[in-house]
């Protein structure tokens, strides 16, 4: 469905959304889109929180360049969650969502204003009423509200051939690109059933190791501390001879929520043909 790329930081007594821009659109019926992005705080039964942006026309990668600032106090602020959609504008119809995310705002570091990107979950109208009516229901009890069993899998786009990311990122949903980017994988992580999942989608321009011919990449992933060496590596299958492959694999551990902070999520990516 895509991503889209935005920062959420608190300053001066007000949370503030900046909206950067978004990329991998595409509607089903067009390779090109006007799309524009809404944003709400969850919890929102009145819908006073609703931030529209303009609208792009006729593009995939649409920039926007926007901020939106809500004044409140911050520990309000993070008893709240931004749902974020993006939209394709029909003027003859009703618009169609391209795709959506939900960023819980107490997992974030909120005196960062670095941009990070966001991965699009596929189209489901029913998500955000979804969400919106679990905020709501957490909301009278002052607690924040699980979200392992809704829709939103924290994902990331970061450096290959090789990243680690902190146990804690599991409650966020983003990772800013470093400059030595030499590719990148674009992955999921969440917990749920007392275990931890990881959705390798796809990795796009990989380097060649010989410029002869196109590697056949497979990505490895370890916890470490290891739990031990054959209980915490897992790997994807290989594709073939591409620097864009696409996997499409889930891999679970067997891990207590407790433990989980305590540990590193290390990926790597390899060329089988020459490091089998």
């Amino acid at each position: 469905a895509g991503f889209v790329r935005l920062a959420v930081f608190y300053e001066n007594n007000r949370l503030v959304i900046s909206l950067m821009d978004a990329y991998g659109l595409a509607d089903s019926t067009k390779t090109a889109v006007n799309p524009f992005v809404k944003l709400y705080l969850l919890p929102d039964e009145k819908k006073v929180t609703k931030r529209k942006s303009k609208t792009a026309s006729d593009t995939r990668h649409p920039h926007f360049d926007v901020k939106f600032k809500y004044e409140m106090q911050e520990e309000v602020a993070r008893e709240r969650s931004l749902w974020v959609s993006v939209w394709d504008e029909h003027l003859l119809g009703s618009n169609v969502l391209l795709g959506e995310t939900l960023v819980e705002i107490n997992a974030l570091d909120l005196s960062k204003t670095e941009h990070c990107q966001y991965l699009l979950t596929s189209p489901d109208v029913k998500m955000g009423e979804k969400a919106r009516h679990n905020s709501s229901s957490s909301a009278s009890n002052h607690s924040s509200p699980k979200r392992h069993d809704l829709f939103n899998r924290p994902a990331s786009r970061t450096s290959l051939y090789s990243v680690q990311s902190a146990a804690s990122f599991l409650s966020s949903t983003g990772v800013q690109l470093p400059c030595h980017v030499q590719g990148s994988v674009c992955f999921a992580v969440w917990y749920a059933d007392h275990h931890l999942s990881v959705h390798i989608q796809s990795c796009t321009d990989l380097a060649r190791p010989r410029q002869t011919s196109y590697p056949d990449p497979y990505v490895k992933m370890r916890l470490v501390p290891e739990i031990s060496k054959s209980e915490s590596k897992r790997k994807t299958k290989a594709a073939k001879q591409t620097t864009c492959p696409v996997y499409q694999q889930i891999v679970k551990w067997s891990i207590d929520e407790k433990d989980l902070r305590s540990h590193m999520l290390h990926l790597s990516v390899w060329d089988k043909s020459q490091w089998s």
